[in-house]
């Protein structure tokens, strides 16, 4: 089995077996969303792509929460406010806020799409 430390690595080889995840027509893609974050802050986005990494965390304050990756033409970090089952390499479509900035605790995290729930995150087939 070969692990991979780079997400985009693990990208690379998951693209060249799977086809790759497109947004909806009227959705913008996580490039553009990238090139332009100034542009989508604080709008309600929704993106399908393949999950590169997929973190289980839970806070300080014994909160759940899931931090994954989600990639396209680009990667872009979705935060989740509960656990729920998925794996690295699965085909999703998530739904949220995109946040050019978001603060947690003392860290300053740019970039990312914080769905409500875990039904935000639905699992797709292409």
């Amino acid at each position: 089995m070969r692990v991979f430390r780079h997400p985009q690595a693990l990208l690379a080889a998951l693209l060249s077996v799977i086809p790759c995840a497109a947004p909806a027509a009227n959705e913008p893609t996580i490039a553009a969303i990238l090139a332009a974050p100034e542009r989508f802050d604080n709008q309600t986005v929704t993106e399908t792509g393949i999950v590169a990494r997929y973190d289980v965390r839970t806070s300080r304050r014994g909160s759940p929460y899931v931090v994954l990756l989600l990639c396209q033409d680009a990667c872009l970090t979705v935060f989740v406010p509960e656990h729920f089952a998925l794996n690295e390499g699965d085909a999703v479509t998530v739904h949220g806020t995109f946040l050019r900035e978001v603060r947690a605790g003392t860290a300053l995290i740019h970039n990312e799409i914080k769905a409500e729930a875990a039904s935000d995150v639905r699992s797709v087939r292409f």
